[in-house]
């Protein structure tokens, strides 16, 4: 390992442990209240934060200060600063609970390895961090919002790079090294010791987040493992079942973003600086497979559809060039063939697992998983890659998901409607 990557560990596990981290400058923050008041404590403590910064000469009263959607988040800018716009993020207080403290970790490491905006500066009750401004769909061409013009070379190349860019942006994701998620995967298991049984590498651990009843319902990650405590069996099973994607590179254990949507994903504000991914509150460290179920390569699904059209079904694969350049980044081999098997490993997790829901369904599932419905999809699996014509399907284009390869799956397995893939429908 480099010295770089030991410095940037280094920094991520300091702060797994509250009493280690350092004494950085820290500013009372004023209670915000609506209106004016509430303002004028964000530029003065922006001011005072920033003054060694590029803020020197900047004053409150010289500062704007814009809420975001009526959260914490505050856009803060000043003429004449540099850098002349920041964000401004108030948290609950300081990093103590594990949750806490491993997103603290998080976002330490993500910023050292220039996958995210980073951190200008921390204060006990807040932070503030560089200005980014538009997200992934917000900054191309798109369909949705009618700037996508399907006959203009130049929009269609604007997506290509755009889909590229996302690509590279999850590789360089998965290359941060993973230790810095050790000390919290050791707390975890001391607190659920069985936790130390299921495989390397499952999604168990993008939960940790979900705890404390902010999450979804339901899946609060205490209260999942006392159930689970009790007879991991099941859950184990479940785990070992799901098949590894064909795709080495995916079967990879990784530090994964865990969220990584396409309003989590950011235009860097450096010419040509690509994608920073943001809010990473549910990073962690698990198979790559998972951080695609978000369906990152059908972002562009709408675009692919108007070129195949507008070309009698040939064009420019949006999806196919996301995982190239995921591959290629990770300097993995990156041909057809190689991308094929990504791809269609991608799909049919996409599709059978169908993304959160299903995974919410295994989590939280205890003795009601249904383990042969797991088993049955790692079948089909198979079955589907070995023939060229089923094969072709998955990998067709463009894609409507959920694939029809695998829609009869839930009948074949004689569900209820309405009870889930996952979950038995006889209780």
């Amino acid at each position: 390992m480099d010295a770089g990557a030991s410095a940037v560990i280094d920094a991520a596990v300091a702060v797994a442990s509250v009493e280690e981290q350092e004494d950085k400058k820290k500013w009372k923050a004023a209670a915000l209240s609506d209106g004016g008041g509430g303002a004028s404590s964000v530029a003065e403590i922006v001011c005072e934060g920033m003054r060694e910064l590029g803020w020197s000469e900047i004053k409150p009263i010289m500062v704007t200060v814009d809420q975001q959607d009526d959260k914490p988040v505050y856009k803060v800018s000043a003429a004449g600063a540099t850098p002349p716009t920041v964000m401004f993020r108030f948290r609950a207080g300081p990093p103590v609970s594990l949750k806490e403290r491993r997103t603290e970790a998080a976002a330490k490491i993500f910023g050292a390895a220039g996958v995210s905006p980073g951190r200008l500066v921390d204060g006990e009750t807040w932070w503030i961090e560089p200005w980014v401004g538009a997200t992934l769909n917000e900054g191309r061409p798109c369909v949705q919002k009618g700037t996508f013009d399907v006959k203009d070379a130049s929009q269609r190349e604007k997506v290509l790079q755009a889909a590229a860019d996302l690509g590279r942006l999850t590789a360089r994701i998965h290359s941060i090294p993973t230790e810095w998620f050790e000390p919290f995967y050791e707390e975890e298991c001391k607190t659920y010791p069985f936790l130390r049984d299921m495989p390397k590498g499952n999604f168990l651990w993008l939960y940790q987040y979900w705890r404390g009843g902010e999450g979804r319902e339901g899946c609060d990650f205490d209260d999942m493992m006392q159930m689970h405590a009790k007879d991991p069996q099941p859950l184990k099973k479940v785990l070992v079942a799901i098949p590894k994607p064909l795709c080495p590179a995916l079967s990879r254990v990784v530090t994964s973003h865990g969220d990584l949507w396409h309003d989590n994903v950011l235009h860097s504000p450096s010419p040509g600086g690509g994608l920073l991914a943001c809010d990473v509150e549910s990073a962690c460290v698990m198979s790559a497979i998972w951080d695609f179920m978000h369906c990152q390569i059908e972002y562009f699904e709408e675009e692919t559809k108007l070129v195949h059209e507008n070309s009698g079904g040939d064009g420019p694969s949006f999806a196919r060039t996301t995982v190239e350049a995921y591959l290629q980044q990770l300097g993995e081999p990156c041909g057809k063939d190689e991308v094929d098997a990504a791809l269609f490993d991608i799909r049919c997790f996409m599709d059978a697992l169908h993304i959160r829901g299903s995974m919410d369904a295994i989590y939280a599932g205890q003795e009601k998983i249904n383990l042969a419905y797991v088993e049955e999809f790692g079948s089909r699996l198979r079955k589907h890659w070995e023939d060229p014509e089923l094969r072709s399907a998955v990998l067709s284009e463009p894609h409507v998901s959920p694939s029809s390869y695998l829609v009869d799956l839930n009948k074949h397995m004689h569900m209820e409607s309405g009870s889930g893939p996952f979950i038995c429908s006889d209780t």
